[in-house]
């Protein structure tokens, strides 16, 4: 399936040529019409190329369109076109080619447009050329408009991506400097008991200085596990893996999931994937007793809930917005849903989205 969805565009454009081949010139011989007929079947058939040498199938279709007018009249610039807006687009996500710099780029849109014109004006199709000019420069700047929309894309994707390690990092520092500066306390306290002669306040500062430790620890175990993400895309399958890492980190989370996963469209997975991280991340860091419950349910839309199950909220004033709930509420509503925050009826805090999935 794969191998004929390839072949479909080099083989309908090599068609696409062939059959314009002589349009309104009748006095053509049959052997300059076969001919040129052959030269644009080549053309089209060049395209399976132009995924690894652009540049080079770009070439080879500039010079077969003018061998092509020259012997059998003007023809239908398809493959060409087709040349000009993968050059101008640029390599896909999926291409392994070299970015070029824009300089190679302009000259080549240059000269797929000149090749289109330049034979035709020099054999007098001045009709012709206007047409397939314009034909030629309606798909570079098509090409250059996908490039451009792509560029804003990965700009915006590495933004997220160092915005969130950035916000790791803070946390990082926080959780580091916070707890060697009790334990630190702690330990002066020690010395100056075990000094004293009060062996007890002494024993309850090393206990003091351990659990400080051990809650260091786990938080830095599970930032590191974030850090060590895979710096693609998550998706709502990647959440099971997620809250695995949160219990080797120490937090006791319990996952119930129903629906589809898999059906979920990418970008609203990673919505949710997002906010059941930075949800299990402030149970890790602010419960006592680390106690979480993730909820997924996929039916018309992506219901996600995240319950603390180790502490009881008086009121919402009582939690402090920090950065980390602001950029659940940015996420969720440039997705199109509704995020709500706060205790619910037993008193327990919970993070609830509701997350559109885009079918009609």
């Amino acid at each position: 399936m794969n191998v004929l969805k390839g072949a479909l565009l080099p083989v309908t454009c090599a068609l696409l040529q062939t059959v314009s081949v002589g349009t309104g010139l009748p006095e053509r011989s049959p052997g300059a019409a076969a001919a040129a007929a052959l030269v644009g079947l080549a053309s089209g058939l060049a395209l399976f190329a132009r995924a690894g040498a652009p540049f080079a199938v770009l070439t080879a279709t500039v010079v077969g369109y003018l061998a092509q007018v020259l012997v059998g009249g003007p023809a239908l610039p398809v493959a060409l076109s087709v040349m000009v807006f993968v050059v101008a687009r640029g390599p896909n996500a999926d291409e392994r080619r070299p970015v070029h710099p824009p300089t190679w780029t302009s000259l080549a849109l240059v000269a797929g447009l000149t090749g289109v014109v330049a034979p035709l004006l020099a054999t007098g199709f001045r009709a012709e050329a206007a047409v397939y000019g314009l034909l030629c420069s309606v798909a570079g700047a098509a090409g250059l408009l996908v490039a451009l929309k792509a560029g804003r894309d990965r700009q915006r994707r590495t933004e997220l991506v160092m915005a969130e390690r950035l916000r790791i990092a803070r946390d990082l520092h926080d959780v580091v400097g916070h707890g060697l500066g009790a334990m630190t306390v702690q330990a002066g306290a020690a010395r100056m008991a075990v000094g004293a002669g009060a062996l007890d306040d002494a024993t309850r500062a090393l206990l003091d200085i351990e659990e400080a430790g051990r809650g260091v620890l786990q938080e830095v175990r599970w930032l590191v596990t974030l850090l060590r993400e895979d710096e693609g895309h998550p998706v709502l399958l990647d959440v099971p893996d997620l809250v695995g890492n949160a219990r080797r980190s120490g937090l006791d989370v319990a996952l119930d999931v129903d629906g589809d996963l898999s059906g979920v469209p990418a970008g609203v997975g990673e919505v949710a994937y997002r906010i059941v991280q930075e949800a299990l991340t402030n149970v890790l860091r602010h419960a006592e007793r680390k106690q979480a419950d993730v909820s997924i349910r996929v039916a018309d839309k992506l219901d996600v809930e995240i319950l603390d199950r180790s502490q009881a909220v008086t009121s919402p004033s009582d939690v402090e917005e920090g950065n980390g709930l602001r950029g659940m509420r940015e996420r969720t509503a440039a997705a199109g849903g509704a995020l709500s925050t706060g205790p619910g009826p037993d008193g327990r805090w919970s993070v609830h989205a509701e997350l559109p999935l885009g079918r009609s």
